[in-house]
């Protein structure tokens, strides 16, 4: 359909054109040495209760390390990052704001809500909506009054929207060498006071980057991460040096903003998107983050290890607190994930895009409720009967988008080259209107070396077949599973006619079955 003319669009286009400091070009912050001691934050829209009195004992520690590339974890020399993940829930793949920039970047870390709830689009931080999305640290200062909370940063912007959200917040300005100020502050106050709640946000792997490159074969931007190592270092002993150590739960948290490409960020790639996300020290389960979490959840894992209930606003979920093994296959069940896009809340416009998990999504789809206002499909129009309350689409670009996820098929080996394994695939595929939009799902079947086998395509259906209305149409293919196959890929095409990718999918479906069984 044609580009939808939104207030969050225009708003967007505003700040963008008007955006004056830039912290990702090192401009803006020129004030040195505040510290504030601030109190309680007052009243927020966060009522959660605590669980028991036992959660004094649980603390917090977020550290956000600006421009992290996640490739350079292992080309660093970084022993005090190896050493946290050694015992730590762990996904490269996690996901951050479309925009790939700080400002969106790092409020979605503190708040747990994305850039549509918070507003927080540039670098500029105007027009922001913390007000009713604030940190987790104000969030907690609400459920728990008593407990003590604390914000390390040097950057101007954050320092200005999130002060009144933590009882101590030291500021230090990163073009005066604020990192390494700001850390000595964080050091010395969690080696004694009684903090429940930090976040600590390091910005020169950013400044790294746009210098001499985001990358892990760039030796300068190594030797910055590995500096950003020891200073984790001396914040993690400042923790294991408290006098009551022995009797405290502390979890920590790891993660960024974006990531980075050449000497930038910005655009909505994977290159710039896809990030660490580390879930370490007490209470967390080692082993990879399943499915691929976001920056947003950061806020709800702390909360939830915190005690403090989650409030229904929250965009996130508590991750690495419990085991999520990898999926098998079996016979007679769905194999595709998120083939619905339910894994996590849907959006009301092309943007933000949702980087849908399970997915490997090149850039553009996106997760939509129905309902959304603009055209979108509603609840009343053709589509599955057992909907969610999402589904898939193109998203925001004027392109044909496209994304793919592959689903390890070993488990049932034996089975499948013995001969006699069906498949069944479905979708419900559909577009706009009079536009002839559409997604395409197709299946392929690879052997072990990744060689393809077989291939089908469900081509959606164009405006005719939809009489010129917008909704959904069900394709389905059956057939037999090639012998020595060991993957079965997925993937989704939205193909575009006019204006924005209107391709809508939903209720993706891969059931395998054997007539022995």
């Amino acid at each position: 359909m044609l580009p939808r003319t939104s207030l969050f669009l225009i708003l967007a286009l505003i700040s963008f054109a008007c955006k004056g400091s830039d912290k990702d070009g090192k401009e803006t912050g020129s004030e040195t040495g505040d510290t504030e001691d601030t109190g309680d934050t007052g009243d927020t829209d966060d009522t959660g209760d605590t669980e028991d009195p036992g959660d004094s004992t649980r603390h917090v520690l977020a550290i956000m390390i600006d421009g992290w590339v996640p490739a350079s974890i292992a080309a660093a020399t970084t022993p005090e990052l190896d050493l946290l993940m050694a015992s730590a829930a762990v996904s490269l793949e996690a996901r951050v704001e479309d925009t790939t920039i700080s400002g969106s970047g790092q409020a979605s870390f503190l708040t747990g809500v994305h850039r549509d709830k918070h507003w927080i689009d540039d670098n500029t931080f105007s027009g922001e909506n913390t007000w009713a999305y604030p940190s987790f640290l104000a969030r907690l200062e609400t459920a728990r009054p008593e407990a003590g909370t604390a914000l390390y940063h040097t950057w101007e912007p954050l320092r200005d929207v999130f002060s009144a959200d933590a009882d101590t917040v030291e500021f230090h300005a990163y073009s005066d060498d604020g990192d390494a100020q700001m850390v000595a502050a964080a050091v010395e106050d969690l080696a004694i006071e009684d903090i429940h709640a930090a976040a600590i946000m390091i910005s020169d792997l950013d400044t790294a980057g746009h210098t001499w490159g985001f990358s892990e074969t760039v030796a300068e931007y190594l030797l910055e991460l590995e500096s950003i190592d020891a200073q984790i270092g001396q914040i993690m002993d400042a923790v294991n040096q408290r006098a009551n150590r022995d009797q405290e739960e502390w979890l920590v948290l790891l993660s960024t903003d974006h990531s980075g490409s050449g000497t930038s960020h910005g655009q909505n790639i994977p290159e710039h998107r896809l990030v660490p996300l580390i879930v370490s020290g007490d209470g967390a389960v080692t082993g990879e983050i399943r499915h691929a979490p976001d920056a947003v959840d950061i806020a709800s894992t702390a909360l939830t290890h915190l005690g403090v209930a989650l409030d229904g606003d929250l965009d996130g979920r508590a991750v690495g607190l419990s085991a999520t093994p990898a999926p098998t296959a079996a016979m007679d069940v769905n194999l595709v994930v998120n083939g619905g896009g339910e894994l996590e809340r849907g959006y009301g416009d092309y943007e933000p895009d949702a980087a849908v998990p399970g997915w490997v999504d090149s850039g553009s789809f996106t997760v939509m409720f129905y309902g959304a206002s603009g055209g979108f499909p509603t609840d009343g129009v053709d589509g599955p009967s057992d909907r969610g309350e999402n589904f898939l689409c193109g998203g925001g670009t004027t392109t044909d988008s496209d994304m793919f996820q592959d689903i390890d098929l070993s488990a049932l080996s034996g089975a499948i080259d013995a001969g006699g394994v069906t498949y069944d695939f479905s979708a419900w595929l559909g577009g706009y209107d009079q536009q002839d939009d559409r997604a395409d799902a197709g299946l392929e079947f690879l052997d072990g070396n990744g060689g393809p086998l077989s291939t089908v395509m469900l081509t959606g259906p164009e405006a005719a077949e939809r009489n010129g209305s917008t909704g959904f149409m069900e394709r389905r293919d059956t057939g037999d599973v090639p012998p020595l196959a060991r993957t079965a890929r997925v993937h989704i095409v939205g193909v575009t006619s006019y204006g924005y990718n209107d391709g809508y999918a939903d209720n993706l479906s891969l059931v395998l079955s054997s007539a022995s069984q």
